[in-house]
């Protein structure tokens, strides 16, 4: 079904590791939620996408995560996303995230996906936001040698990405590959677990 599959790409997540830290206390500039490379995300951005109705969202490994982190993670992989990929010369074109995204979207349309993200408290303004970041997470399977969580380290020391998130979202794990989440249960299904890892899980249960 249509409302099923838009279900589905709300709470899909995209992944990717980062060199990360953690702004600390004489460090953080007022009104900062993260800065990636350099680059800053302010906390009014963030609060721009969510509604005073803004709930959890539960991501695919049953664990859930803030509204407001949500949209901090999304904006943080959005720019890591764009870094590695004009690191290794494959900056996408419009058309081609635009294709990704009709691919993520599947059988629902975009307008679908707003009523979607409103009923869990997310601004109309934050669809386009969240389906950009799955889009280029989608296009990071282009860059050689990402096959696996060992090729996507490479690909992020070779982009030299940096993260800095400030702790009242949450702490990045470098690791676990997102905000407060779970490492295998939330790889991009382009990426296999390493040994001893339990195998990936491309959407979400329930």
């Amino acid at each position: 079904m249509r409302v099923r599959r838009v279900a589905v790409v709300v709470a899909t997540v995209a992944i990717v590791p980062l060199v990360a830290s953690v702004l600390s206390g004489c460090d953080t500039k007022v009104g900062t939620a993260g800065v990636v490379s350099g680059d800053r995300i302010s906390e009014a951005t963030v609060s721009s996408y969510v509604t005073p109705k803004a709930q959890s969202v539960q991501l695919n490994n049953g664990q859930t995560i803030a509204a407001r982190s949500f949209v901090l993670q999304t904006l943080i992989n959005t720019r890591v996303a764009e870094q590695v990929l004009a690191a290794h010369g494959l900056t996408p074109t419009e058309q081609q995230i635009a294709q990704a995204q009709q691919t993520a979207l599947g059988q629902a349309s975009e307008d679908q996906l707003v009523q979607a993200l409103a009923t869990r408290g997310f601004a109309p303004s934050f669809e386009p936001v969240y389906l950009r970041a799955v889009a280029l997470s989608q296009l990071l399977a282009t860059v050689p040698g990402i096959t696996d969580q060992q090729g996507l380290q490479d690909a992020l020391s070779k982009a030299n990405v940096t993260v800095d998130v400030n702790p009242r979202y949450g702490k990045w794990d470098s690791t676990q590959l997102a905000l407060n989440s779970d490492l295998a249960s939330n790889l991009p299904p382009y990426l296999k677990a390493t040994s001893g890892s339990p195998s990936p899980t491309a959407t979400p249960t329930g």
